[in-house]
């Protein structure tokens, strides 16, 4: 069954979030005034789209780095069987070290952004952000200096 996430639930249904392995149950809040925040819809848009972007890089990173466990499995292999590494030459540098790499840095980049859209959605839906920095253990101050960090400019 798909869940639309801009569709009001049902009845306070309860759903659970899992952070470093602690699971905590999230009653969702339909009615009264956060529902109608201004911005609400164009911000719930914008955190859709950096949650996808998360997702796809999330994939790459993964996928980046069973090539690097790979990679290191051959290398272990050739020194078990005491073959030479010369094989190796091309095989880390640079290409499979540079798809880890750029594969990480885009996972933080989309993970910033849509940590700094999701701190906007709920700010607009009335958290303080002493709210936010304590539900996120992170300190006030950062919280402020994400929601009002200016959008990043498009690439290309």
């Amino acid at each position: 069954m798909s869940v639309d996430p801009l569709e009001p639930m049902e009845e306070n249904p309860v759903s659970q979030i899992v952070t470093d392995g602690v699971t905590t149950d999230v009653t969702d809040a339909t009615d009264g005034p956060a529902a109608d925040a201004p911005g609400s819809p164009r911000l719930r848009e914008e955190y859709l789209v950096a949650h996808d972007a998360v997702q796809r890089a999330s994939e790459q990173a993964t996928r980046a780095l069973a090539d690097a466990c790979n990679g290191r499995e051959v290398t272990r292999d050739l020194v078990v069987s005491g073959k030479p590494l010369r094989d190796l030459k091309g095989l880390f540098e640079p290409l499979l070290r540079a798809a880890v790499s750029d594969a990480l840095t885009e996972l933080e980049r989309s993970r910033h952004d849509v940590q700094r859209v999701l701190f906007r959605l709920l700010h607009a839906e009335g958290w303080t952000l002493a709210d936010i920095g304590r539900s996120y253990g992170i300190s006030r101050q950062l919280v402020s200096r994400l929601v009002n960090e200016p959008d990043p400019l498009p690439v290309g």
